[in-house]
């Protein structure tokens, strides 16, 4: 019992791995944040020591030991979300709240001391389990030292262990590391398969409408914000001061733009929200003005979104997705962030205030 919303290809090449018994040293789960690559990790690593014959069970001792996190065998690697700035929790990955004991404070990087303990763990046979498995959530936030540390797990793995790391794009990572690993990418989930998820925990129809089209293919952010009323409304916060920003004249987009880059030092993840709103409304924006208004994710905000649509060109607004996506590149290399965010509001279509 995976227990995924969305993501059968995946389960049903593990599930096939598990049968035939052909499974790799090393695994690479990769997709967007909240997409459910550390629910997937979890279950794998239950899976690979169920005592169920269709694992992963859950029910088992060694799978209720991995879901509380304390299989002696299964140990998970991270920085804490609020440290490392790029959370893949909530809800479909709420495993991740509970494992970042390790990470330390005001770290940016998971470090080698963490991967070299794992090496050394890795020598000894399991204490109890057919697989000893290590996950590195984020694996992005390993650190230079500790990405190539991890090469020598990979490339000499013992045999009765298994190794799961997670990261938003392969990209991010050394050639070497993804190379030994087998990959298995996580595309979002269709919006029908979350509306109905969401439909079956007892979610009224409209609610669980607007969060799935919201969540951009992201069920662990739905699946949040359903119960979680605060992560909607953070959106509509945030939201309403892009909107108000980026309507605005020179001096409020200048001051939105100073507050977004001091809480960009402070509040990465904060940010990093804001920017994925600003791409969807856009698009949305796109949408509306290509007639298509029944694909918008912002759902709640129809007459503000035909307004923008009205206020400008299609062109325009290319361009603009265009801006915003440089501005996350250059965020992603240290460029200073008051001068990327004052670019991109000043260079903001409006339509004056909405």
């Amino acid at each position: 019992m995976w227990d995924l919303v969305g993501h059968e290809q995946a389960t049903q090449r593990l599930s096939l791995s598990l049968r035939r018994g052909h499974l790799a040293h090393a695994y690479l789960l990769t997709g967007p944040a909240s997409v459910g690559k550390t629910t997937l990790a979890y279950r794998l690593a239950q899976a690979l020591n169920c005592a169920n014959p269709e694992p992963p069970c859950r029910q088992c001792r060694s799978c209720r030991l991995v879901d509380t996190g304390n299989h002696p065998d299964v140990r998970v690697l991270q920085l804490r979300p609020a440290e490392n700035g790029s959370e893949d929790g909530g809800g479909q990955d709420a495993h991740e709240e509970r494992e970042g004991k390790r990470g330390s404070k005001n770290k940016k990087n998971l470090g080698i001391d963490a991967i070299r303990e794992v090496i050394r763990e890795a020598a000894l046979s399991p204490y109890e389990a057919r697989y000893k498995v290590y996950t590195v959530l984020n694996a992005e936030t390993l650190s230079a030292d500790a990405a190539n540390s991890i090469l020598k797990l990979l490339e000499e793995p013992p045999r009765q262990v298994v190794l799961i790391l997670t990261a938003a794009d392969a990209n991010m990572l050394l050639p070497t590391v993804v190379s030994r690993c087998q990959e298995i990418r996580l595309q979002p989930v269709p919006t029908a398969a979350i509306v109905t998820h969401l439909r079956q925990q007892g979610l009224e129809p409209e609610k669980a409408e607007l969060l799935a089209r919201l969540s951009g293919g992201r069920a662990g952010w739905a699946i949040s914000a359903a119960a979680d009323d605060s992560l909607l409304g953070e959106r509509q916060t945030l939201l309403k001061r892009l909107l108000r920003g980026g309507s605005g004249g020179t001096g409020e987009r200048v001051a939105l733009a100073g507050q977004l880059a001091a809480d960009f030092s402070k509040q990465r993840q904060s940010v990093e929200m804001a920017l994925e709103l600003w791409v969807m409304w856009w698009r949305d924006v796109l949408l509306v003005q290509a007639e298509a208004a029944d694909l918008v994710g912002n759902l709640d905000r129809m007459a503000e979104l035909r307004a923008q649509a009205a206020g400008c060109s299609p062109s325009r607004v290319r361009s603009y997705l265009a801006r915003i996506e440089t501005a996350r590149v250059q965020l992603a290399q240290n460029v200073n962030p008051r001068l990327a965010f004052e670019a991109l509001l000043l260079a903001s279509p409006a339509v004056g205030p909405l």
